[in-house]
């Protein structure tokens, strides 16, 4: 074909452009336009250039027969181009129509001079970034459900982590939490109740928590957790596994007795039917169980022969991976030892011989010794015994030594021994460092990956069928317990790779041996573990950022704005996932992905789309409040001018005016949604929290007035706040205080 076919005479592009906008103009606004082939015709000529401000207005323009006419100015650096005073596409109501429309942030493609389409005089329309819903995305590896805008990093670590599921909760713990007349109790008690069940208990410091809101767990250091011996000494009452070494009404008579059940108003009728749903599932209930009728019928026979009580009695919870391969392989020592009884768990050792047996691999709970034996780490009981009634089925928790998913063309890795599984299954993926050989352990799953996995929510989008979720306070519990088992992990990869991560100068070893020798003369220092910055959450790792941030912005200059999101509770998007009579507390998976979601939205916004302007350097912080909800703090440095001007065009420490109430516009509309969003959530009341003793707030406020913002180099800006003598906008609440500027958080 030959290209010269399509030229046409005098064709000027603005024109069409300008021709062609109309029509998409027609079409947002869902009406037909109306389209006419184009002439041949000669254009009318006129000049422009190319910063002109073109204006279309009604009129009939000499030598024209449209409707449509183009107004221009041009300067002297301008250009000739011809643009055409004819349209044959009358387009001139519709942008009458919609003059006072908002154009939605997301659809503009355009400049705003030295502003960013978040200004005010670019007149955009505030878009709600919508998260949309959980299941909006199918994992295709491990089928959870996912937001949009979600990976499947947060749940099976992109196919590497495949797991066998949970088994779902006994259906009749569900109807009791149904239950038309415990129902209530039982839900608000959940915790308290598996607190009271236990095989064991979670030892760590706690203090009470500053200021209001709900309760907080405060954990200093790390969490231990015990489970005590098969009977409870002289004098004391029975807890946690003894119960189950009791007959069912003894067991009932000791809850009574513990301090939980008088504080809380624990019901017999509850932990009679729970006692017999866990004798019904959990593997360990039948386990004692059996143990309690093997030390029943001995005790019987020993005092059949003349003795008083049985010697030996003791509970082994057998870990297979610390089992030798001798013992574990039937064909080396046939019925030498016989594994585990009850579904490969547990060994039992009753008898009265004057030498104690020998007894297997794993922890050992015997007859009465008065203390509590420390629970191994990544025993894969672990969660079993403490999580009875959300893992009511003994599902396993972690233990080291689980193989990641094979991914194709990936090659083949040398086989670890038993020895290195049991010192440590995995390096943990909050460690980053490329100097490490770490490939005996990329190929098993880590704490956080084995748990990220379980967390995920298949099925109900809501996660109703879920083994944590439903449950109330229980899964901050959990998710709690575990994420500190994670940071435990690192600090033991940290420990075993001790001579890579942690460097220590001969000075400063001799100081510090100096130190120890004026408190414990005759002492020896040992190792020095000092975490480097290759260590998430170190103090050497803040440090290092804070130095590089502070690198950046003495190199670029101070930073333009400080933008703090924070978490609101009452998102559409929380509240839609919530179940029925639950707390938003009770699900803290759904704040954090919410959030999390929202806030890449809005870097991206930032970084990529420019609202604030071109940004030349950032920083961000992660934290979480006191009440619980994360927030951010980020610092952006921008190609701008510093003028109080273009600090107007983004901060507004003001209430915003109330428009007429006949005036039915977007920009209106706009005005009255700041203006509630601004009284609800920007308002600062001075409490208890913010007064110092001598009465004064913490934050400065109320804020002093000012007609006009001021702009420093060595400090904070003035914010722009009118008083009401001066124009400034002031609410009435409904308990009669008058709310001014100077209580606006900017």
């Amino acid at each position: 074909m030959n290209e010269k076919r399509m030229l046409l005479s005098d064709f000027n592009i603005a024109t069409e452009r300008q021709r062609i906008n109309g029509m998409l103009l027609e079409l947002y606004n869902e009406k037909i336009p109306s389209y006419e082939t184009r002439s041949d015709c000669l254009f009318n000529e006129i000049e422009i250039n190319d910063n002109e401000i073109v204006e279309i207005c009604e009129g009939t323009p000499i030598e024209s027969d449209s409707d449509v006419s183009i107004v221009s100015t041009s300067s002297s650096n301008s250009r000739r181009s011809t643009r055409s005073t004819r349209s044959t596409v009358n387009y001139s109501a519709s942008r009458k129509s919609n003059k006072n429309k908002l154009k939605p942030m997301k659809y503009c493609k355009r400049t705003h001079g030295i502003y960013g389409c978040f200004a005010k005089s670019a007149k955009h329309s505030i878009d709600y970034l919508e998260c949309g819903k959980i299941g909006d995305q199918i994992c295709k590896h491990c089928k959870a459900l996912l937001f949009k805008d979600e990976t499947s990093a947060i749940c099976c670590n992109h196919g590497t982590v495949m797991l066998p599921a949970i088994s779902p909760v006994p259906e009749d713990i569900r109807k009791l939490m149904d239950d038309p007349v415990h129902g209530k109790h039982f839900r608000q008690y959940f915790r308290i109740y598996n607190m009271l069940l236990s095989f064991g208990s979670i030892e760590a410091g706690r203090k009470k928590a500053p200021g209001q809101g709900p309760p907080v767990m405060l954990i200093n250091g790390e969490i231990k957790r015990n489970i005590s011996p098969l009977f409870a000494p002289d004098g004391k009452t029975p807890v946690h596994g003894q119960l189950y070494m009791l007959d069912p009404m003894m067991m009932q008579d000791s809850v009574a007795q513990n301090p939980l059940s008088t504080k809380f108003g624990i019901k017999r009728e509850i932990l009679q039917k729970l006692f017999t749903i866990l004798q019904k599932h959990h593997p360990l209930c039948e386990a004692f169980n059996i143990m309690h009728q093997l030390y029943m019928e001995t005790s019987a026979d020993v005092q059949r022969q003349g003795f008083d009580e049985v010697q030996h009695v003791t509970l082994v919870l057998v870990n297979p991976r610390q089992v030798p391969d001798a013992i574990i392989d039937p064909g080396l020592h046939p019925r030498a030892v016989n594994l585990p009884q009850v579904k490969e768990l547990c060994a039992f050792y009753v008898s009265n011989e004057n030498d104690e047996p020998v007894y297997r691999y794993g922890t050992w709970l015997k007859k009465k010794n008065g203390q509590v034996i420390c629970f191994p780490l990544y025993d894969r009981l672990n969660d079993c015994l403490h999580y009875v009634l959300n893992l009511a089925n003994g599902d396993f928790g972690y233990y080291p030594g689980i193989e990641k998913v094979k991914k194709r063309n990936t090659p083949n890795q040398r086989t670890i021994t038993s020895a290195e599984q049991n010192d440590l299954g995995c390096s943990p993926n909050a460690v980053y460092d490329e100097e490490i050989d770490e490939v005996e352990h990329k190929n098993h799953v880590s704490v956080r990956d084995f748990y990220r996995f379980h967390l995920a929510i298949r099925g109900d989008n809501k996660g109703a069928t879920h083994f944590l979720y439903p449950f109330g306070s229980i899964t901050q519990e959990y998710i709690i317990d575990q994420s500190i088992k994670a940071d435990q992990q690192v600090h033991e990869f940290i420990k075993k790779n001790y001579d890579t991560f942690c460097t220590t100068a001969p000075e400063v070893r001799m100081a510090l041996d100096r130190d120890l020798q004026k408190l414990c003369e005759g002492k020896k220092l040992g190792k020095v573990l000092r975490l480097s910055p290759r260590m998430v959450g170190s103090p050497a790792w803040y440090q290092q950022h804070f130095h590089d941030a502070t690198a950046l912005f003495n190199r670029i200059g101070r930073p333009t704005f400080m933008i703090a999101t924070t978490c609101n509770p009452s998102w559409n998007e929380v509240k839609e996932h919530l179940l029925k009579n639950q707390y938003i507390t009770d699900r803290p998976d759904i704040i954090c992905r919410v959030f999390l979601v929202k806030i890449e939205k809005m870097r991206k916004l930032i970084e990529k789309g420019h609202i604030f302007g071109k940004v030349k350097a950032f920083i961000e912080s992660l934290e979480f409040q006191k009440r619980g909800g994360p927030h951010t703090h980020r610092l952006i440095s921008l190609d701008c001018p510093n003028s109080p001007e273009y600090v107007d065009e983004y901060v507004s420490a003001e209430i915003p005016k109330l428009p007429d109430a006949n005036d039915k516009s977007d920009e209106a509309e706009m005005s009255r949604k700041l203006r509630e969003l601004v009284i609800k959530f920007q308002i600062h009341n001075c409490n208890t929290i913010c007064l110092n003793d001598s009465g004064k707030c913490s934050k400065g406020f109320p804020k002093k007035f000012s007609n006009s913002t001021i702009t420093y180099e060595d400090r904070p800006a003035i914010y722009k706040r009118r008083s009401p003598e001066n124009g400034g906008e002031t609410y009435k609440t409904p308990g009669g205080n008058i709310i001014t500027n100077a209580s606006v958080v900017p």
